[in-house]
């Protein structure tokens, strides 16, 4: 998690690295005035892309959504997504403070999919949930392969950016919707927060700005292009045999 301190005139650019575009945007240090954003679609690759065409292709796109921009400083802030790390909710005793990071450590180290050796692990607490008899609390672990974070900050120095934070996305999504609130009523309420990426959705519930619960569906904006294509193409033999039918009248 990046906080900036509010003294400064800007913030970081926020940079969101998506499958088919990057989003960047960028606010005052007290964050009440938008500076800048821009968003570049970026250009399809081949079924089988290599590390270095995906990697040239995201730091073109970074550098053209900063051309002509009137983004401040070169301090960037960024988002990992569901394809750069992984996820997992574990129950663990309720600890506190190094017990408790010793027993996040070993529950993940039999789950994540990679050498925990190599990787980056953080987790947040969610919620105590009842196991029977006891009591255990409920964590959400991000584990991220170094190799990869690797890869994602060499993109970003590429376009000649400085990366100073490391998020990831259900946190940024929780932080964004607690920032409205005002009253205490609505610090209390928990809400469903629906991310619809390109390939997959992240499914958020979330108190305030304390992540409950994370899911990625494997739906996204992909497959409602694709089944409005094949909706059109049931429906256009049906019009044109109304309009030969109108001809004919």
């Amino acid at each position: 998690m990046f906080r900036w301190m509010p003294r400064r005139r800007y913030s970081p650019i926020g940079i969101d690295l998506g499958a088919r575009s990057i989003k960047l945007v960028q606010f005052s240090g007290d964050r009440s005035r938008l500076v800048d954003a821009s968003r570049v679609e970026l250009p399809l690759l081949g079924e089988k892309p290599t590390a270095e065409e995906q990697a040239s292709r995201l730091t073109a796109g970074l550098k053209k959504g900063l051309e002509g921009r009137a983004f401040k400083g070169r301090d960037v802030v960024l988002c990992l997504n569901d394809r750069q790390m992984f996820l997992q909710s574990v129950r663990v005793p309720k600890q506190s403070g190094p017990d408790l990071d010793r027993a996040v450590s070993q529950e993940a180290a039999g789950r994540v999919p990679f050498g925990v050796e190599d990787a980056e692990i953080r987790y947040l607490e969610a919620a105590d949930v009842r196991q029977g008899d006891a009591v255990l609390r409920e964590v959400v672990v991000f584990a991220c392969q170094r190799a990869v974070l690797r890869q994602v900050l060499d993109v970003v120095e590429a376009a000649r950016l400085c990366p100073v934070g490391v998020d990831v996305e259900p946190a940024a999504l929780v932080r964004s919707y607690a920032a409205q609130f005002r009253r205490d009523d609505d610090r209390k309420a928990r809400a469903l927060l629906v991310h619809i990426g390109y390939l997959r959705t992240a499914a958020v519930i979330a108190q305030c700005d304390d992540l409950l619960f994370v899911k990625y569906i494997d739906i996204g904006g992909l497959h409602f292009d694709q089944a409005v294509a094949r909706t059109q193409r049931s429906y256009v033999p049906a019009v044109r045999r109304e309009l030969q039918d109108f001809d004919r009248a």
